[in-house]
């Protein structure tokens, strides 16, 4: 059975400064967008095309409407080689909590301005390691994942091949949107057979080119 995504409430845009807009995407790319989400068209999608036709604003669409993480194909890879080394890590945003009417003269002693009940206090920020594993289970989670600019390159590395096999797998089923600008008929040259096979095996679509 094929996977129908939920819209999502209130969270933050990924890549909020990227152009993105419905009415910029060609309307056969919006009917196939539909038929995805409404668990219609089977996942994976390998959505090609030539550069700058509009195939990662399409998207970004997709992931304001479902909760979902966004990763470039090099990205992906490196931040795994990055956590596989102990060298990746993040700011998790210390604990938010509203001033009560019974602690304000607590804060009111260090801080006089936070004394007002209903104040927000944020806690303080952590710097974590993240760890391989953390990459997997979040991607493997995610309501969406998305892999822009796939075969950039004309041969890729073992490591960006395995990586890219492994999401496929992992999200055997599960919405999984992958971008390129190479034919489906040329992903064996670059990937081998067996995830080139695996790319194309749901929905692959043409993004067709803007006229002038």
């Amino acid at each position: 059975m094929n996977v129908q995504l939920k819209e999502k409430k209130g969270e933050s845009r990924i890549l909020p400064n990227k152009e993105r807009s419905r009415e910029l995407i060609a309307l056969d790319i919006r009917m196939e967008m539909t038929a995805l989400v409404t668990g219609k068209r089977p996942w994976p999608w390998y959505l090609w095309g030539n550069p700058g036709v509009g195939k990662t604003c399409c998207v970004l669409c997709m992931l304001d409407f479902a909760s979902g993480m966004y990763y470039t194909a090099d990205q992906w890879a490196s931040d795994l080689n990055e956590a596989r080394l102990g060298k990746l890590n993040e700011v998790v945003p210390g604990p938010v909590r509203i001033v009560g009417a019974d602690d304000g003269w607590r804060y009111g002693e260090l801080h006089p301005e936070l004394i007002k009940p209903g104040r927000e206090v944020r806690g303080v920020d952590k710097t974590m390691v993240v760890t391989p594993a953390d990459l997997w289970r979040r991607m493997k989670l995610a309501e969406l994942f998305v892999l822009d600019d796939v075969g950039m390159r004309d041969a890729a590395s073992e490591h960006q091949r395995l990586s890219v096999k492994r999401v496929l797998d992992d999200r055997c089923g599960l919405p999984v949107v992958v971008i390129g600008n190479r034919p489906p008929g040329e992903l064996k040259a670059v990937y081998g057979e067996a995830t080139a096979r695996r790319l194309i095996e749901g929905t692959v679509t043409m993004y067709p080119s803007r006229r002038s």
